[in-house]
């Protein structure tokens, strides 16, 4: 157990401190956070095994689907577990909306536009989606 995690679990009341030393599982800084969560959302009627049982909770549902339940700040991690299809437009647009997206935006014609989505819809099916790119940089 880490400093800042001895720390945060010496400002619980004791019972709660009893009932995290007394869990047998290898997950106890995870607890300790998930106690200290669940103590901030405590409704006033709960009992220090209420909340220890939430926060024991959590923590299981989190190991059994860290994807789901972890989620980054940035939101990066629904980038990550979206499974989507790489070759499908963007939800709620149409390639043809995108095609006069484009078009507006690179002042170029919607034909060239459309030419330039089955490009990539081609290079997204081929598992390629920077070929071509010359930036002098090498692709990692």
């Amino acid at each position: 157990m880490n400093a800042l995690t001895a720390r945060t679990l010496s400002t619980f009341p004791v019972e709660l401190q009893a009932y995290i030393r007394a869990h047998s599982y290898d997950d106890t800084e995870e607890l300790v956070q998930q106690v200290a969560l669940a103590l901030l959302e405590a409704r006033r009627d709960d009992t220090m095994r209420t909340v220890f049982n939430r926060a024991r909770s959590a923590v299981r549902r989190f190991t059994q689907n860290p994807a789901h339940y972890g989620r980054d700040i940035d939101g990066f991690a629904d980038v990550a577990t979206d499974d989507t299809d790489p070759t499908d437009p963007p939800r709620g647009k149409k390639r043809r909306e995108l095609a006069r997206e484009i078009a507006a935006d690179h002042g170029v014609s919607t034909r060239r536009a459309r030419q330039i989505i089955a490009k990539q819809v081609r290079r997204a099916q081929q598992g390629d989606l920077f070929s071509g790119y010359e930036s002098g940089v090498a692709a990692c």
